[in-house]
């Protein structure tokens, strides 16, 4: 239950920077260790916005190619792969925006 609740929380968090480039400065600075006075420029943060949706597709398609091959014995992979995709996705997301976070003053002239 608790990857599921997380999967959703990714989610949306993927969805609000694929949309707006950006994310809520408590959100940034929980989440990717960032201070407030740090900003990831908006094509970087679209990156990490497509990273963060691509579980629930993933794993949704890996779970029908297991329902279509007739396998129910995997069905315990699914939620092991699922998990580590998650893991995965979040901590490449997070390495991202560490690496490419820059002061504000750097990116004024960079905004969409």
């Amino acid at each position: 239950m608790v990857p599921y609740i997380f999967e959703m929380i990714i989610l949306f968090i993927g969805v609000w920077a694929l949309i707006a480039g950006r994310l809520p400065s408590l959100l940034k600075r929980g989440m990717f260790g960032l201070g407030y006075e740090y900003e990831v420029a908006p094509s970087q943060m679209r990156l990490i916005g497509g990273l963060f949706v691509l579980p629930i597709p993933v794993s949704s398609a890996y779970r029908y190619v297991i329902a279509a091959t007739g396998r129910e014995a995997m069905a315990l992979n699914a939620d092991q792969f699922e998990l580590g995709l998650l893991l995965a996705v979040t901590v490449l997301g997070v390495i991202i925006a560490r690496r490419y976070g820059k002061p504000e003053h750097f990116l004024e002239g960079q905004r969409d």
